[in-house]
């Protein structure tokens, strides 16, 4: 059941939601591992077809079509969109806040397609800024190019929130009805961010 769970998160994410390495998803012996799977829908059918390749004994390569299109994992939001609730995901409500905003992200990602290419681009904006802070501490840059980064920032930054009080506003009338009927004695469930 296990493995047959994990190829489906493979086909709809492009990664294992159980370890963050693609070679251990490949059969002990085995070169390569490959799963492949359709979806019919209202959207129309969907062909996808992820194969792993083993370079070495910890790395390889990964080759993701859709449609028998050759495409970036980021392609597959919301082409099989899924919900995995495993033993581990009780970390969110116990673990770092970290773990909270990754599994929001994932979820904004599959709701809100623009989601994932904006929070990436907050990512580089966020390591360049920062490569230009060490600079400056080095006296190596002047403090003349963090406005243009400062702004970038901003504005990257601003379509991250935005999503994200987007999906937390369509989450919280279902999450509190939810709520109100698994502890109706334990007061009304309030999302804030």
């Amino acid at each position: 059941k296990t493995s047959l769970l994990e190829a489906i998160v493979l086909l709809s994410r492009g990664s294992s939601h159980r370890t963050g390495t693609d070679a251990e998803m490949i059969r002990w012996a085995a070169s390569f591992a490959r799963v492949d799977g359709r979806r019919d829908g209202a959207g129309g059918a969907a062909e996808v077809d992820v194969m792993l390749v083993r370079d070495g004994p910890s790395g390889g390569r990964k080759r993701i079509r859709v449609n028998g299109v050759p495409r970036r994992g980021s392609a597959l939001v919301g082409v099989l969109r899924t919900v995995v609730f495993a033993p581990e995901e009780m970390l969110l409500v116990v673990g770092a806040p970290g773990l909270r905003r990754a599994a929001l992200d994932a979820l904004a990602s599959q709701r809100f397609p623009a989601y994932a290419a904006d929070l990436s681009a907050y990512g580089r904006v966020l390591t360049q800024r920062n490569h230009l802070l060490r600079a400056i501490r080095e006296e190596q840059a002047s403090r003349d190019q963090l406005a243009f980064w400062d702004a970038k920032l901003l504005e990257s930054g601003a379509a991250v929130l935005a999503a994200r009080h987007l999906l937390l506003g369509e989450l919280a009338a279902p999450l509190a009805s939810a709520h109100a009927e698994i502890a109706p004695d334990e007061g009304r469930l309030e999302l804030s961010y």
